[in-house]
């Protein structure tokens, strides 16, 4: 098991929805109209692409190691 901010998969999803919300906020990303067209295709790819590589579950606190005395 791995702590939660150590998943790529994790972290990827929370640049796609920074750069989504980024753009719907603000308009500073210079991208064509076609902008949520590309992230709704790429993201899922790039998803399944690092699910299918990972081995690993995750966890949201670190595992306690036990005292061996």
């Amino acid at each position: 098991m791995k702590v939660w901010y150590k998943s790529k998969t994790l972290w990827l999803n929370v640049l796609s929805i920074s750069f989504v919300v980024l753009e719907a906020t603000t308009g500073v990303i210079p991208y064509p109209a076609t902008f949520y067209t590309v992230m709704g295709v790429v993201t899922p790819i790039l998803n399944a692409i690092l699910r299918l590589t990972s081995n690993t579950s995750i966890t949201l606190r670190a595992p306690i190691k036990s005292l061996k005395i």
